[in-house]
């Protein structure tokens, strides 16, 4: 099982990195989805259907905002256990030097 846990620090990073550009690219779809939503509802205020879409866009903004939150800070948390790889590695290349 050791082996399949065996990732290294450059693929935590590139990983990292995969997760910011996520969360940089999703922004503007997701803000212009929820507006066009918004001005969809708008217009749609006096049927019955207005109100139900206006909630359904603030829930599913809401979820998605989360969502795009949430993957920023599994990258923040992937370059943390990176960090903690190079200290490791550091710690041991130091103890053991000179042996």
């Amino acid at each position: 099982m050791g082996e399949k846990l065996n990732i290294s620090p450059g693929e935590l990073r590139a990983s990292a990195h995969a997760a910011d550009t996520i969360t940089k690219d999703l922004g503007r779809p997701l803000s212009k989805a929820l507006e066009d939503i918004a001005a969809a509802a708008d217009s749609l205020r006096h049927w019955s259907v207005g109100p139900q879409l206006k909630a359904t866009g603030e829930g599913w903004g809401s979820a998605l905002g989360k969502l795009r939150g949430r993957v920023g800070e599994h990258a923040d948390g992937l370059r943390m256990v990176a960090a903690g790889h190079d200290v490791n590695e550091e710690n041991v290349l130091n103890r053991f030097k000179g042996w």
